[in-house]
């Protein structure tokens, strides 16, 4: 995805972060009702951070926030992703094609961001959980303590 299609051609300033929508700082009414709750609250929080900086900076900011889940925030997705692929499609069809090249190139996109986060959610648990040196040995391709 070309980083100026939806920017008018001004460059980018680009938080990214992940959230864990089950920690408990993310668990209160509002996130019962409300799926995105937790990337809304890890953008705007990024967006204080960096925005102003940015726009300091010649550069329009925009925040990619991830759950720890897979799930996207919602700004970013609207504003970027999903105009970007409905271009895409729109291009497909008036050449003739069913849209589906398209449609399976996005549900690749959020496919592989979703692994993404399960692979990092995954190698996080595992080094939490092992033994220091056993992950030491692992790195050296040993099967563990003592070698």
């Amino acid at each position: 995805m070309p980083y100026n299609s939806k920017g008018g051609g001004q460059r980018l300033g680009v938080g990214a972060t992940v959230v864990c929508a089950t920690a408990a700082c993310h668990i209160h009414p509002g996130a019962a009702i409300n799926s995105d709750a937790a990337t809304k609250a890890a953008e705007k929080e990024k967006a204080d951070k960096h925005a102003a900086q940015a726009k300091a900076a010649g550069l329009k900011y925009v925040t990619i926030a991830m759950s720890s889940m897979g799930g996207w925030g919602t700004p970013f997705l609207r504003e970027y992703v999903l105009p970007y692929y409905k271009e895409m499609r729109a291009k497909e069809i008036a050449e003739g094609g069913s849209g589906w090249e398209t449609a399976s190139k996005k549900a690749a996109l959020l496919d592989r961001a979703a692994v993404a986060m399960c692979r990092a959610n995954a190698n996080m648990i595992r080094g939490a959980t092992l033994h220091p040196t056993a992950r030491l040995g692992s790195r050296r391709g040993k099967s563990g303590v003592g070698g």
